[in-house]
Parts: structure tokens; C-alpha cells; sequence
């Protein structure tokens, strides 16, 4: 039956979206490239929803920020 370790170690390496999300929100505030919308929390480079966008673990910012 075994003792579960393997499964403790693979939760352990997937990555909290809530956390990543909230990282790559903040670099979207900042605004140091003057693509943020602030109204809709919106990326003018790319045109997505950032609330939604920030949370998909394989997206990208086109601009490389995160």
C-alpha cells in the first residue's frame, strides 16, 4: 500500500495559482510598460483580461514580464 510520501511530493511541486496570479498582478500594476488598464484590468499589448490570464499557468506576458 505504501506510506503516500510519493503523493505529498508531487502536491508540494504544483505551483498555487492564487499565489502566482497575485505575483503577476502586481507586476501589471505597476505599470512600468504603459499596457495596463486599470479600468478593466486589462493588458493593451495583448488585449486579455488579466484577472483571468494571470491565473492560466502557461500564459506569458508578451512583453516578458513574467
Amino acid at each position: 500500500m505504501g506510506c503516500g510520501c510519493g503523493k505529498k511530493a508531487v502536491a508540494k511541486q504544483k505551483p498555487d495559482m492564487k499565489v502566482i496570479s497575485d505575483r503577476r498582478m502586481t507586476i501589471c500594476r505597476r505599470n512600468k510598460c504603459g499596457k495596463y488598464s486599470k479600468f478593466l484590468a486589462r493588458c493593451k499589448e495583448c488585449g486579455c483580461f488579466l484577472k483571468l490570464k494571470t491565473y492560466i499557468n502557461s500564459e506569458e506576458c508578451p512583453l516578458g514580464h513574467w
